[in-house]
């Protein structure tokens, strides 16, 4: 065995390791919103022992129908959380960030030489790296991993994957909105299966048509039926998302992390022009339209559009007669060394305080000077600061839950806080609103103080209260 094929395993703990270290120390991990909605979801589930079917946070949405797709992701967050406070809820998802990397390496080298394996798995985890925060895509993240593994090992070796496969549709479904991708791409391979088997289509059809017929079976198995399965179809019909910045397309001008891939295989394929599957090309063209068009989509192509192209291109590099790689083993040694020292880091994380201060979404300063009452009556924010006020028993305007509002309620609120002073004398009105909390140097807080019968009463860097003073 090569040096190179020895050190790989080393490489793929380190890099492990420094995604473990990452989830808990890195502060950033923290600064979504959204996080601290999950967590108040999660904790309202297991309080009453039932999936959340109608919303009982909302100001204005209050008992409507919720879809609540990400309930398992939702309690594992609030158990973690009730457990092991902050440290132990940032285990959980440094957890699933180190398994994610072991899944991906061993992938990768299942087709590759060391060192494009290497390169494969950096590329992938880089567009984990934007969007490395403590939230359900990335606790569904070792199941993409696996789940791509299991189909294109069964395209590999000519067969349809196990029906035992189909079961892991089932956590999926119930972790994240983006189990739509898991048939799509069983999909996708049973396609590619057919038509490379023009004297077998028949046996081929059969094979694969029973486990997609599995997989569409487990997608099923979610506690709000088919509204959880067409959720996603839902979302994409929503315009106002476009406004939203995870669902905006990729802007360049920001270097995304999909650009170094994108610039990496143009240049693979312009100093190379290896002879890939036309389909498998197209499931990658695919993949990197969607995350052009939604930045979220990014690590889907990370995840999917680089293993899509893995063994064709281990292939054409090793020679289509060579055989694949053996994947090295490593001794009982390496892995004790290994627990050993995410042990550590993780008991270094448990004796450091962790602060949760002021963020873009967390205006924790803010809420300290509302006068006492105030939490309890009607509040128009900021769409940043909605689900934070979630977490902390306050029931906001509007918060990250695009299902639950709607493209017309969505809309209606961003025309007015583009601003439009029509629009926002109309809404403190109408909902009888008692205070405001919008994010400092808006156009919104701005207009605020020219409001007749508002007052500002609490400004920082992060949020700006104003209180009624009238009728």
């Amino acid at each position: 065995m090569s040096a190179a094929s020895r050190a790989y395993p080393v490489l793929i703990m380190g890099l492990a390791l420094i995604c473990f270290a990452l989830a808990l120390f890195v502060p950033a991990v923290l600064n979504d919103g959204d996080t601290f909605m999950h967590i108040a979801a999660g904790a309202w589930m297991l309080d009453h022992h039932q999936v959340a079917t109608i919303d009982p946070f909302s100001l204005t949405f209050r008992d409507h129908p919720w879809v609540s797709h990400e309930w398992l992701s939702e309690v594992a967050m609030a158990l973690a959380y009730r457990i092991g406070h902050w440290p132990g809820f940032l285990l959980l998802f440094a957890s699933a960030a180190a398994a994610s990397v072991f899944l991906l390496g061993r992938a990768a080298r299942r087709w590759l030489d060391p060192l494009p394996a290497a390169l494969l798995v950096l590329g992938a985890m880089f567009t984990l790296f934007r969007t490395f925060l403590a939230r359900p895509h990335l606790l569904v993240l070792p199941i993409m991993v696996l789940w791509a593994t299991i189909i294109l090992t069964a395209r590999s070796q000519g067969r349809a994957p196990p029906l035992v496969a189909a079961l892991l549709m089932i956590p999926w479904v119930n972790l994240h909105g983006s189990f739509l991708v898991g048939p799509a791409f069983a999909a996708a391979a049973a396609l590619e299966a057919w038509t490379q088997s023009p004297g077998r289509r028949a046996q081929v059809a059969r094979a694969w048509g029973i486990f997609l017929l599995a997989t569409l079976a487990a997608t099923c198995a979610t506690p709000h039926g088919i509204a959880g399965l067409l959720l996603p179809f839902h979302l994409l019909a929503v315009p106002a998302l476009q406004n939203i910045s995870e669902w905006a397309p990729v802007n360049f001008a920001h270097q995304p992390p999909i650009m170094p891939l994108m610039l990496g295989l143009l240049y693979m394929g312009l100093v190379y022009s290896p002879r890939l599957p036309r389909l498998r090309v197209a499931l990658v063209v695919i993949l990197l339209f969607q995350a052009l068009l939604h930045a979220r989509n990014q690590l889907l192509f990370g995840v999917f559009g680089l293993l899509v192209l893995a063994e064709p291109l281990g292939r054409y590099f090793r020679g289509a007669a060579a055989q694949p790689p053996p994947p090295a083993r490593l001794p009982a040694i390496a892995w004790a060394a290994w627990l050993a020292l995410a042990a550590a880091v993780l008991v270094v994380r448990v004796e450091m305080p962790i602060h949760i201060g002021d963020a873009a979404t967390r205006p924790v300063t803010a809420l300290a000077h509302l006068p006492p009452g105030l939490a309890a009556q009607p509040v128009l924010n900021s769409y940043n600061f909605g689900s934070y006020l979630i977490f902390r028993g306050i029931r906001p305007y509007i918060d990250g839950r695009v299902e639950l509002y709607g493209n017309a309620y969505v809309q209606h609120y961003l025309d007015m806080v583009h601003p439009s002073h029509a629009l926002l004398a109309a809404t403190l009105a109408q909902d009888h609103i008692t205070w405001t909390l919008f994010s400092a140097g808006s156009a919104v807080a701005d207009m605020m103080d020219l409001m007749p019968g508002w007052k500002r009463i609490y400004a920082d860097k992060i949020a700006i209260i104003h209180v009624r003073t009238g009728g």
